[in-house]
This record gives C-alpha cells, sequence and structure tokens, in this order.
C-alpha cells in the first residue's frame, strides 16, 4: 500500500491503545500500526520509520519532559499528535509548543481522529472545535507554566520527592526547586495558594496538568 499511514501509539492504558489497534484494524486498512504501548525507548525506535506518533501527555513518572520526547520523535522524523484526557487550556498551549503537529481528546470519535492523523501525517496542523474552544478560553486563574515548570509540578505533585523530581529532569535540586518555587509564585499571583505538596497536587488535577488518580490518598509531604 503506496499510500499506507504508519502510526505510532504511545499510551500507558492498555483497554485504550489496544482497542484502539483492533479499531484501526477494522476501520482503516490505509493505517499500519508499528508499535502500540508503553516502552518510550519501544516507541522511539518504531518510530523511526513511522509517519505519526499519537502521544498521550500522561505516562507516568518515567517519561521524560513533554519538549524532550516531541523532540525526540521530531528527529527522527515522525509527527506528532497529541492524544490525551489532559486537555486544559495551558496542557494544549504546552504541547503544540512542544513541536506536535496536532491536539485532540479521548473523548473524541474515532473518525476525527483518522482525520487528524491524515493531516498530521501530511505535515498539517489539527485541532477539534472542541481543542479550538479550549484554546480561546482564558481562566484567569490559571498560570501559564513553562513546559520546566508544568514537568516539575507533575512529578513533584505526583509523590516525588525534590531529589528524584531533579534527578529525574536532569537537572540540581536548586534548580528543581527554583521551578516549584516559579509554580508556586505564578499560582499566588493567580490568587491561588499551592503552598504544600497536596496543594499542587489538588491544582494539578483541577487545572488538567495532571489525571486524576483514583486513590484518594495525596501526599502532603514539603520535601
Amino acid at each position: 500500500m503506496g499510500d499506507a499511514i504508519r502510526v505510532v501509539i504511545l499510551d500507558d492504558h492498555a483497554l485504550f491503545h489496544q482497542g484502539l489497534v483492533a479499531w484501526l484494524g477494522a476501520n482503516a486498512p490505509t493505517i499500519e500500526v508499528a508499535y502500540s504501548g508503553e516502552d518510550i525507548p519501544a516507541a522511539l525506535a518504531a518510530g523511526e520509520g513511522a509517519d505519526v506518533v499519537l502521544l498521550d501527555l500522561d505516562l507516568g513518572g518515567n517519561a521524560p519532559p513533554l519538549a524532550d520526547l516531541v523532540g525526540q520523535f521530531r528527529a527522527g522524523g515522525c509527527r506528532v499528535l497529541i492524544v490525551s484526557a489532559l486537555g486544559s487550556p495551558r496542557v494544549v498551549r504546552q504541547g503544540l509548543a512542544a513541536g506536535a503537529l496536532g491536539y485532540m481528546s479521548k473523548r473524541e470519535d474515532p473518525e476525527s481522529l483518522l482525520t487528524a492523523i491524515r493531516r498530521v501525517a501530511s505535515g498539517e496542523g489539527f485541532l477539534t472545535p472542541e481543542m479550538a474552544s479550549i484554546l480561546a478560553e482564558a481562566p484567569e486563574d490559571v498560570p501559564n507554566l513553562s513546559i520546566q515548570e508544568l514537568t516539575a509540578l507533575r512529578l513533584y505533585a505526583s509523590g516525588m520527592k525534590l531529589d528524584s523530581v531533579a534527578r529525574r529532569m536532569n537537572v540540581s535540586p536548586a534548580t528543581a526547586k527554583e521551578y516549584l518555587d516559579r509554580v508556586r509564585a505564578k499560582y499566588a499571583q493567580a490568587h491561588r495558594s499551592v503552598r504544600s505538596k497536596s496543594d499542587m497536587h489538588r491544582a494539578a488535577i483541577e487545572d488538567g496538568f495532571l489525571a486524576a488518580d483514583p486513590d484518594p490518598t495525596v501526599p502532603g509531604r514539603r520535601d
């Protein structure tokens, strides 16, 4: 199939990526799945021969920063379409700023995903009407975080200690603390207090920066 589009699906929810593979196989014969799963190195390797990666934002604490991951796929010649349940205006903007060509919610109809895959594979940008509407929103109480600040917030709010956040981001503890201090300052400017880890966890979920955790236990230490 000369017009086949090869895709990589990087998502840590088996029900989603396995269901999507089955749906594509039944409804989109011109789309070939080169890899489907949560193994980032395997996805990156498959991405070097693929056209589009369907990238989830919530890959767990072991995932590299969004900008780095998008950059690695792009360096391998694979265009990026973010398909995620995280859909706050800030997250959408940050995904696109990192170099993704498209962004759509997992709530969308699968037919919309086919359109998105084809457009992104051809080098065009793609946003569903829902995502375009989200981008038009500008809530004054949601801070505009940089990619580094967002990464530090997600790791720390997920329960990691400061030293672990620093190691994961490949920066010094002082730099990681600076990112978190900036997060606190930006929330303060938006008239919201996020002094503790539990405050950050709650705010990150409210603003779509972090997926909701079904475990009601929230980390509350200040590290």
